[in-house]
């Protein structure tokens, strides 16, 4: 989800794994506890600051997945199935 936090700052907010989101924020400045979501199972990036384009990259197919695999396994085949 794309949006701004409370001083106007771009931000990309994603779903991510528990402990993955706990380990990025120590590590990375950039990556916060996900705006207005739920701060353990979302993070923001700060995208005017973040400037690891692969880094972005990896955590939207992390978001993806994450989401992906909370679907039904039908609706789940159906995408793979489309992909295809």
């Amino acid at each position: 989800m794309l949006g701004t936090e409370k001083e106007g700052r771009p931000i990309l907010t994603l779903k991510c794994d528990p402990q993955k989101s706990e380990n990025l924020r120590a590590v990375n400045p950039h990556i916060l506890p996900g705006y207005y979501m739920d701060k353990k199972t979302y993070i923001s990036v700060l995208l005017a600051e973040e400037k690891d384009r692969p880094l972005i990259i990896e955590l939207i197919d992390h978001a993806y997945e994450q989401a992906f695999q909370t679907l039904p396994k039908y609706k789940q085949r159906a995408i793979r199935e489309r992909k295809a």
